[in-house]
């Protein structure tokens, strides 16, 4: 996913903390990029899960604005992790389009979907254009066919601790 960004999107992710005292300690994310987009926030969290953590049920909008920083979870919210305890990923991904992570998605886990992983990414991979990563979505284009969807993206790596 990494290898596939376009440098125009130049995204930058930083963690407040990278060590979260588990169901205590929230993560909080500052995310900028160089261009306006949508954005989304996917977790490799440590119970082995990927989860799409934002957008969320509660939470459908995801624009973000040219080189203004934008902080995650909303002012007044939280994102805790309690066990199991490890290291966790954090995948930030900002697209010119919309992105529609329904053929990516094993079931809904509380407000958050959980994304197909090991040998079922195969079969729903299907869906996707050539190329594409199944956690990338696929683009909701204007014109209702595919579209090329240039994104950026970021990643970063926490741990949940005692």
């Amino acid at each position: 996913i990494l290898g596939g960004t376009s440098s125009d999107f130049g995204v930058r992710l930083e963690i407040e903390k990278t060590r979260l005292i588990a169901d205590i300690t929230p993560l909080r994310l500052r995310l900028t990029s160089a261009k306006a987009g949508h954005y989304y926030v996917l977790t490799h969290d440590t119970d082995g899960e990927v989860r799409v953590l934002f957008p969320d049920v509660w939470h459908p909008e995801s624009r973000i604005s040219a080189e203004q920083p934008l902080y995650w979870p909303a002012k007044g919210e939280e994102v805790k992790f309690g066990e199991p305890l490890g290291k966790a990923r954090i995948l930030v991904v900002v697209s010119e389009v919309p992105l529609d992570f329904k053929a990516a998605t094993k079931r809904m886990d509380q407000d958050w979907r959980l994304l197909f992983m090991g040998e079922d990414v195969k079969g729903a991979a299907a869906s996707q254009p050539i190329g594409r990563h199944l956690y990338l979505g696929l683009p909701k284009c204007s014109s209702g066919i595919n579209c090329e969807a240039p994104y950026g993206a970021a990643a970063a790596v926490f741990e949940v601790v005692k």
